[in-house]
């Protein structure tokens, strides 16, 4: 097997790790019940708490991944998520030491969210890069289908045995550390070349992008802390069809994953628009359900977005940056993805609980039409496509200047 597929087996295995923290979410509902006493909010934060912490580590694994051994860091990384993961198995009394180990897992999963991007950058270019970005989202949805439908059929034995769905990270492991290159200084390809890296500014529109990807998470998040809510109170399923539910939100990523480059060939420069459309159709059709097959469709177009945005984004941004600030500026990216998770209960849910009645089915109706209204804002704006059509502005005076350049070495030789 040749290094690149080599590489490229080592980087989509780790992308199984993106979603991990969806393994318990089947077991919300039956949680909050254990402890009644606990705010609904607080219950919650089981999921989206390992959002904010990966926020931290991906801001340090950014500025380490510059000169440090990102094999080594990746396999830190997965340790810190098998640790999180298995020990409320053993040690489950107390909801807010099982609260703590779930910071554990969104440390883990801090490294892998900045690090398989930047290994993607580093190692692809051009097409194959966009093309990869496409199967990275893929099996970011197969990993949350795998945690999400193994921790349902274990929380189907009680909520403690939920947690057993991160003894996958084992084999995981291994494959990884057999893959991922060693090297720490690999070529990082870009349309740009600056003239100092001690110089390097990030380039504004990262952190326009960030925000973005703050909304378009926040939304998203909406549905796996809420779902398990929404069948409860609707009468219309339980921990089990929770984790189908949230399993076919995830497989109908896979999909869009899949077909990426054949969508992202039609949608062009209104790729991201396009996501956040999709997902506000989704949301509102879940907010019509009063059976289970509605809410599975709901769930299938909602889960369709997130391939489209989570292949795009990074895309854009390693196009705009230059070569050896991709690492930080994917950090900054994930960080503000980051706190998008961890927020969505509080402002969402927040915000359902002051302009409705705080129900679950409030909150998607109200993550739709803020979907909806990223939809109207960034047609309006263009923003996408100004990022992607300035990138190649520049790319285009790059090759007329090394055209110009070669031209000129060809005349000097034929001279002398």
């Amino acid at each position: 097997m040749d290094i690149k597929n080599k590489t490229k087996i080592g980087i989509l295995t780790i992308s199984l790790f993106t979603m991990c923290s969806v393994a318990i979410t089947p077991s919300i509902a039956n949680i909050a019940d254990t402890f009644p006493d606990i705010p609904s909010f607080a219950i919650q934060m089981l999921f989206s708490l390992p959002s904010l912490t990966s926020l931290v580590s991906a801001l340090l694994v950014g500025k380490l991944a510059i000169n440090k051994d990102k094999r080594k860091l990746v396999l830190f990384g997965i340790a810190l998520i098998m640790l999180g993961g298995l020990i409320p198995y053993f040690l489950n009394n107390n909801f807010y030491f099982i609260l703590f180990c779930s910071a554990f897992v969104g440390f883990g999963t801090g490294v892998i969210t900045t690090l398989t991007p930047t290994l993607i950058a580093e190692n692809f270019s051009g097409d194959e890069r966009n093309a990869t970005f496409g199967l990275m989202t893929v099996f970011v949805s197969i990993g949350a289908i795998l945690f999400t439908v193994l921790g349902g059929k274990l929380a189907e034995i009680n909520w403690q045995t939920n947690y057993l769905a991160y003894l996958i990270a084992i084999p995981l492991l291994i494959i990884a550390s057999l893959c991922l290159p060693t090297n720490y200084n690999a070529h990082v390809t870009s349309s740009f070349e600056p003239e100092s890296d001690k110089h390097i500014k990030l380039n504004l529109k990262v952190f326009i992008i960030g925000i973005i990807g703050f909304i378009f998470l926040m939304i998203f998040t909406v549905f796996p802390t809420n779902i398990a809510l929404f069948l409860s109170e609707n009468h219309i399923g339980d921990a089990s069809t929770a984790g189908l539910t949230s399993a076919i939100l995830f497989a109908s990523g896979l999909i869009s994953g899949v077909l990426f480059g054949r969508i992202s060939k039609i949608t062009g420069h209104f790729t991201i628009m396009s996501a956040f459309l999709i997902l506000s159709i989704g949301l509102f059709i879940v907010t019509k359900s009063h059976s289970l097959p509605f809410a599975i469709l709901g769930s299938f177009i909602a889960g369709f977005s997130l391939s489209i945005y989570m292949a795009r984004a990074p895309f854009v941004i390693s196009c705009i940056v230059p070569g050896p600030t991709i690492p930080m500026a994917i950090a900054i990216y994930s960080a503000f993805t980051a706190v998008a998770a961890f927020s969505s209960p509080i402002i969402i849910n927040g915000a359902s609980h002051y302009f409705s009645d705080g129900s679950s089915n409030s909150a998607f109706l109200l993550a739709s039409l803020l979907s909806f209204a990223m939809f109207f804002v960034l047609t309006l704006t263009q923003f996408e496509k100004r990022c992607l059509l300035a990138n190649n502005a520049t790319l285009e005076k790059d090759i007329i200047k090394e055209t110009l350049s070669t031209n000129e070495d060809c005349l000097s030789h034929k001279k002398s």
